[in-house]
């Protein structure tokens, strides 16, 4: 048994919530929403949601999409529908992790991951028109003013999930921005000049 931090968990829900769609979320709006109702009566929230022209909309959850799409976790493509509208797909870049990411995910939601993939189920392909109405009649979406906070993040420090400490730390390096941009800058040293191991170990004999 091992344990993730909150801000792991909160990635891990959002790559697997995308990973449930079968082609990917079409637009950021859609994300939003679905999110939103797969999350409010959970017992841990990820993320904060407020009111905005759009309805229910997470300023949490459009920065972690944007760093999961940093670290090449998500991928992006452009669209348009035949009515003329136009966004952005999000996809994960690698389906066959799914699997990965849900045995954590399931240990700390159990019986509640259902509600998550119901959201995805009834909302995720949901017409335009259909979608925006299903959110604006959400009684405290109406109740709230503009900018007003209608969903807060309720997450512990770490959780305990079903892997080995091992396991949970590479979860966490491969999930921090930090790690993957430093991994990402030693990748392209070694691409432009090779390293002299033997200048290495004099170093490390120094040392």
């Amino acid at each position: 048994m091992g344990t993730i931090s909150k801000n792991t968990y909160r990635r891990l829900f959002l790559l697997y919530l995308i990973g449930r769609f079968k082609d990917g979320v079409w637009g950021a709006t859609r994300l939003n929403k679905v999110v939103y109702f797969s999350t409010k009566e959970l017992k841990y929230v990820p993320f904060e949601f407020q009111k905005s022209n759009f309805g229910q909309f997470s300023e949490q959850l459009r920065d972690e999409n944007d760093l999961l799409l940093s670290m090449g976790h998500l991928s992006i493509s452009r669209f348009e529908t035949e009515e003329g509208n136009r966004g952005n797909r999000y996809y994960l870049s690698d389906p066959r992790v799914l699997g990965f990411y849900q045995v954590p995910i399931s240990h700390i939601l159990k019986n509640d991951l259902t509600k998550v993939d119901q959201a995805v189920d009834e909302m995720g392909y949901l017409q335009w028109p259909k979608l925006l109405q299903r959110a604006y009649e959400d009684p405290t979406l109406q109740k709230a003013s503009e900018g007003e906070i209608i969903l807060r993040e309720r997450l512990p420090d770490e959780f305990k999930v079903n892997l080995s400490e091992d396991d949970c730390e590479d979860l966490e390096l491969s999930l921090n921005p930090d790690f993957i941009q430093a991994m990402t800058l030693i990748d392209r040293g070694l691409e432009r000049s090779r390293i002299d191991l033997d200048k290495v170990k004099k170093v490390v004999k120094l040392i």
